[in-house]
């Protein structure tokens, strides 16, 4: 259905103590508003309920605030134009939402290029940094909950992620130098949101190709998670525990990562490390991870690096044995006299 029809399309009534109030709770916890209120957020705005949840969330939190800086709010809308008259209907909402919140409206038409879960997403990521960059904020906010985040550690550990694709959907990461893309929501469930939305009678727009399984994460939504759950009921939740286990593991492992980096790069151009070449050498996850940050540093592509590629690079940093090979994303590694020499 179009919208969610049990509920008046008016954003009011307040709950001290219920559903809503949760919401609010959570995302200042998550997100203190001294750190967004007196700046620009750039809110991607689906017209679904976790993205309208999101909307009304800080809007309402911006209002509340007594004294200070307010910023500003900007919810941006990417219209695929996919599915026709609802396509239209659901920007037509979210314009009208961000009328009666009285924030900033955004909105852009795809041209139809990209159709595959992938390149829309970097389509709208694209549009939601232009849009932040174009008004001056600071942040791009998504509407992101705990089911997407357990969704995606499925579908990385489906593609054959190495350990760090199970630690899940980052609540922070920078875009660029001067951008954060925040995900404030990321440890409320799906149905909270709703329920929040119902207490607060807001309404919002249900897309129907989020019942299309041919998109592997509806896949995974719909088919996966219901057969897990039909033999272990709280799959959910025990998903979203071993998550947060992965995330204390990496967090370990990255700050050995960062010191072993600080401790062995030689130059950075040709960038070079020192190999181990020694017995006992350092484990094989530091050095992924120290590589991993190298890749991110120097703005390499990661995509086609798979677990094989980054575990070669680890045993010849390892080994430092002369030896000459290539990675994706034309990067030549030449090891010899224990040092490793990457030129792209």
């Amino acid at each position: 259905m179009p919208y969610e029809s049990n509920v008046p399309t008016v954003s009011g009534g307040r709950c001290e103590d219920g559903p809503w109030q949760v919401l609010l709770d959570e995302t200042r916890r998550a997100w203190p508003l001294g750190r967004w209120q007196g700046v620009g957020v750039v809110i991607g705005c689906s017209g679904g309920a976790d993205s309208v949840g999101l909307l009304t969330l800080l809007a309402e939190l911006r209002r509340d605030v007594a004294a200070g800086p307010t910023g500003f709010l900007v919810a941006a809308h990417f219209n695929h134009g996919l599915r026709g008259a609802e396509s239209d209907r659901d920007q037509q909402f979210v314009q009208e939402l961000a009328e009666r919140l009285g924030v900033q409206y955004a909105c852009r038409d795809g041209d139809g290029a990209a159709t595959d879960e992938a390149g829309m997403r970097q389509q709208r990521i694209d549009f939601l940094t232009e849009t932040a960059h174009r008004t001056g904020a600071r942040y791009v906010a998504l509407a992101h909950s705990a089911d997407d985040n357990l969704e995606t550690v499925l579908h990385h550990l489906l593609r054959g992620t190495g350990p760090s694709g199970l630690t899940g959907i980052r609540s922070f990461r920078p875009i660029g130098t001067d951008l954060v893309l925040a995900r404030p929501l990321l440890q409320v469930r799906r149905e909270q949101i709703r329920d929040g939305l119902r207490a607060n009678k807001q309404s919002w727009c249900e897309d129907s190709s989020n019942q299309n399984a041919d998109f592997r994460r509806n896949w995974i939504r719909h088919k996966v998670m219901p057969l897990l759950q039909e033999q272990f009921p709280k799959a959910g939740d025990a998903i979203l525990r071993a998550i947060d286990g992965q995330c204390q593991w990496n967090e370990v492992i990255q700050r050995a990562a960062e010191h072993w980096l600080a401790t062995h790069q030689v130059r950075r151009a040709p960038l070079t490390l020192g190999c181990d070449g020694e017995t006992p050498s350092t484990h094989e996850a530091i050095l992924i991870a120290a590589c991993q940050r190298l890749w991110d540093q120097s703005a390499w592509p990661r995509q086609e690096m798979s677990q094989r590629h980054w575990k070669r690079l680890a045993a010849a940093i390892q080994a430092g044995e002369t030896s000459r090979f290539s990675l994706p994303g034309g990067i030549d590694v030449v090891v010899e006299a224990k040092q490793i020499i990457f030129d792209r």
